[in-house]
């Protein structure tokens, strides 16, 4: 059975992040090993949501899945609560990392044009650098924009800014919650995939 590694929170209500991933992958065939984050009452658009950070556990974790000579097909990372949580996490991808497995984050930073409670503008630093790391990302439009160091807008795309040169560098990049008229769509994934290709030397 093919093992994917997945380093996320676990939030106690809203469908979000392993409290999805688990049951969805398992369904799919994949034995799912969490790397938990960071415990939540409820994922991070709720206001006041309550975080129990995991920051100081994660290494433990990962030095004993060494021990066990753990081999994974695909290593999955999502919510990241802190810039030590994403150097944490930069150290597993190298360990763990092979040529016949798959890395994709999931760099969650915010939504409609905001930051999410607790992110700040050295987060998005590193998320950058660890996006170098994947094959594949998948931002939605906000953490699109702020990846790319563009102005986020909960209605603007952030492709119609002008004069940015972009500034992630990775393999593939795949954008979540598009809620775009059609010609908009087109225009903002046509300028996002030259931007990408050309910061990725394409």
């Amino acid at each position: 059975m093919k093992k994917i590694a997945a380093i996320h929170d676990l939030s106690g209500y809203g469908r979000a992040s392993l409290t999805v991933a688990i049951p969805i992958l398992s369904y799919m065939g994949y034995q799912v090993c969490p790397l938990p984050t960071a415990i939540l009452s409820a994922h991070s658009e709720y206001k006041d949501f309550r975080s129990f950070d995991l920051t100081d556990q994660m290494q433990g974790i990962i030095d004993h899945w060494k021990e066990l000579d753990l081999h994974f097909d695909a290593l999955y990372s999502g919510y990241l609560a802190s810039e030590k949580q994403m150097n944490i996490v930069s150290g597993f991808f190298d360990d763990f990392s092979q040529d016949d497995n798959f890395i994709l984050v999931d760099p969650v930073l915010g939504d409609h044009g905001k930051l999410y409670p607790g992110m700040d503008t050295g987060m998005i630093t590193g998320m950058r650098e660890l996006c170098k790391k994947a094959n594949v990302i998948t931002p939605n439009l906000t953490e699109a924009a702020f990846l790319l160091d563009t102005a986020p807008s909960p209605h603007t795309p952030p492709a119609e800014s002008n004069g940015v040169k972009p500034s992630v560098n990775s393999g593939r990049n795949m954008l979540s919650s598009l809620r775009l008229r059609r010609e908009m769509k087109k225009k903002w994934l046509r300028s996002l995939i030259i931007r990408t290709t050309n910061a990725c030397g394409g």
